[in-house]
C-alpha cells in the first residue's frame, strides 16, 4: 500500500533532520461498496438527515458541554501555547537580579552598597533546533486540535446511536403490549374453547405459557432501554435525572428515527483531509519528523550570545564608574558523550516510523470503517424490504387462522405458530429499522462527517 519513497524521505539524512511531506498511500479509486443516494435529499449535517428535531437538539447539547470534549478543547488550548513558547525562543530573554549589603563595624558607620543589573541571552539558530522545536509545536498544536474534532465526532456518534437504541426499545415495549393483548385474546378463546369441551388442557396450557415468555422480555427491555438512556446522560454531561423529560419523550414517540439523506459519501482518498482521527495521525507524523531534527541538531555546534549589565552602588549612590557592560559569544561544540547524542538521533527515527505506521494503520482502519458500514446499510435496507413483505404477509396469515380457528376449522398449534411468527416478524422489523439507522450513523462517523458548518479549523496561536 504504501510508496516504496516514504521511509527514505521521512528518514533521510540532512544537516537538521528531515523536512516533511505527507506520505503518498495507494488507495482505491472507489469503495466496494456503492449506494443509490439518486433520491436522498442533501443536508448540512449528518444528523439532519433522520429529520428528528429530538435527535438534533441532544446532539447539540452534547457538542456544547460533553466533559470529554471540554478536556480535549483544554488540551489543544495548552498546545497552543506550546507554539507561543517555541516562538519566544527566537527572541532574546532578559533578566534583572540585585543584591544588597550593609556593613557595621563596631567603630566605624554603617556602610550599605547595592549591585544590581540586567542579564540578556539571544540563542542563534544555528543548528535549526528552533525551527525544529516550532515546527514541532506546531505540528502537536495541530494533533490536539484534531483530536478535539475526533472527540466531536465520537460524541455525535455516541448521542445517535444510544437515541436510536433507546427510540428501539421504547418501540420494542410498545409492540410487546400489542403482542400481549394478541396472547391474552387468544387464551381467551382456547380458554372459552376448553370451557366448551372444543380444546384440550394442553392448548391453554402452551397459550399460556406463550403469554408468559412474552411478558419475560419487558425486563431485559427496560434495561436496554435505561442503559442507552444513562449512555446519553453522560454523553450530555448529566446525571440521568436531569433528562428524565427527554427520556419520557423517547419513550412515548416509540418510534425509530429513519434516515432520509445527509451529504456524499466521498471516495477513500477524502479521509486523509477529511476523518479527524486520521489527520491527528498524520500530525503526530509531522512532530515526530520534527524530533528527528531536533535530536540531529544535538550533534552540531550551538552558539549563544550573553550579556550582562551591573552597577554598583555604594551608600545608595550611584555612579557611571560603578556601570560594567559585558557582551560575549558562547560556541558549544559536541565533543564526547559516549554515543548519547546519536542514540537520540535513532530513538527520534524509531519513533518517527512508529508514527508513520500508526499513521497508516489509522487510514487502513478508516477505509475499513467505510467499508463495513456501505455494507451493512445495504444489507439492512435489503432485509427491511424483505421484513416489511413478511410482517405484511404474518398479519394476513393470522387473521385468516384466527377465523378459522373461531370455527374449528384450524388446530391450536395452527394458531400459535402463526401467532408466534407474526410476532417474531414485527419484533425483526423494529430491529432492522433500528439497525439500518444506526448503520448509516456508523457511515456518516466513518468518513469523518463535520459536526459544525462551516467545519471547525485548526488555528495557530500568534
Amino acid at each position: 500500500m504504501r510508496a516504496v519513497l516514504i521511509s527514505a524521505a521521512l528518514l533521510s539524512a540532512c544537516a537538521v533532520g528531515p523536512d516533511y511531506e505527507r506520505p503518498a498511500f495507494d488507495l482505491p479509486n472507489a469503495y466496494l461498496t456503492t449506494l443509490s443516494l439518486d433520491e436522498v435529499q442533501e443536508v448540512g449535517l449528518w444528523w439532519q438527515g433522520f429529520k428528528d428535531p429530538a435527535m438534533g437538539a441532544l446532539i447539540e447539547t452534547a457538542l456544547s458541554q460533553n466533559l470529554n470534549l471540554e478536556v480535549a478543547e483544554a488540551r489543544f488550548a495548552a498546545a497552543e501555547q506550546g507554539i507561543r513558547s517555541a516562538k519566544s525562543d527566537f527572541l532574546p530573554t532578559l533578566d534583572g537580579f540585585g543584591s544588597g549589603q550593609i556593613r557595621a563595624p563596631l567603630d566605624e558607620p554603617t556602610q550599605k552598597s547595592t549591585s544590581n543589573g540586567a542579564r540578556a541571552t539571544l540563542i542563534l539558530d544555528i543548528n535549526g533546533r528552533l525551527r525544529r522545536q516550532l515546527e514541532q509545536a506546531r505540528a502537536l498544536s495541530a494533533q490536539a486540535g484534531f483530536t478535539a474534532q475526533n472527540a466531536r465526532r465520537l460524541v455525535a456518534s455516541g448521542v445517535a446511536a444510544n437515541y436510536i437504541e433507546a427510540s428501539r426499545t421504547a418501540a420494542r415495549l410498545v409492540l410487546l403490549d400489542e403482542s400481549l393483548d394478541l396472547q391474552n385474546q387468544t387464551l381467551d378463546i382456547v380458554k372459552a374453547r376448553r370451557r366448551a369441551g372444543l380444546s384440550a388442557d394442553l392448548d391453554v396450557e402452551r397459550a399460556a405459557a406463550d403469554l408468559a415468555r412474552t411478558r419475560a422480555q419487558r425486563g431485559l427491555l427496560a434495561l436496554s432501554q435505561a442503559q442507552a438512556q444513562f449512555a446519553l446522560a453522560l454523553l450530555l454531561g448529566e446525571t440521568p435525572a436531569d433528562r428524565q423529560s427527554d427520556f419520557a419523550a423517547i419513550s412515548d414517540a416509540a418510534q425509530v428515527p429513519r434516515f432520509e439523506g445527509a451529504g456524499a459519501i466521498g471516495l477513500p482518498k477524502d479521509l486523509l483531509r477529511q476523518r479527524p482521527d486520521v489527520l491527528a495521525a498524520e500530525a503526530d507524523l509531522m512532530a515526530a519528523s520534527a524530533g528527528i531534527g531536533i535530536a540531529k541538531s544535538a550533534l552540531f555546534p550551538a552558539l549563544r550570545l550573553p550579556g550582562n549589565f551591573t552597577y554598583t552602588a555604594g551608600d545608595g549612590v550611584f555612579a557611571f564608574s560603578d556601570a560594567a557592560a559585558l557582551i560575549s559569544a558562547t560556541l558549544d561544540i559536541p565533543l564526547l558523550d559516549a554515543g548519547r547524542r546519536v542514540a537520540q538521533v535513532r530513538a527520534a527515527r524509531a519513533t518517527a516510523r512508529a508514527a508513520l505506521a500508526t499513521y497508516e494503520l489509522a487510514l487502513l482502519q478508516g477505509v475499513q470503517d467505510v467499508e463495513t458500514a456501505l455494507v451493512a446499510v445495504a444489507s439492512f435496507e435489503a432485509r427491511r424490504t424483505d421484513l416489511a413483505s413478511a410482517v405484511r404477509s404474518s398479519e394476513a396469515a393470522f387473521d385468516q387462522l384466527n377465523a378459522l380457528y373461531k370455527e374449528g376449522l384450524a388446530t391450536f398449534i395452527d394458531i400459535l405458530d402463526a401467532q408466534r411468527t407474526l410476532i417474531t416478524s414485527r419484533e425483526a422489523f423494529v430491529d432492522v429499522e433500528a439497525d439500518l439507522s444506526a448503520a448509516y450513523v456508523n457511515l456518516y462517523t466513518a468518513i469523518g462527517a463535520p459536526t459544525s458548518l462551516p467545519p471547525v479549523q485548526m488555528t495557530e496561536a500568534n
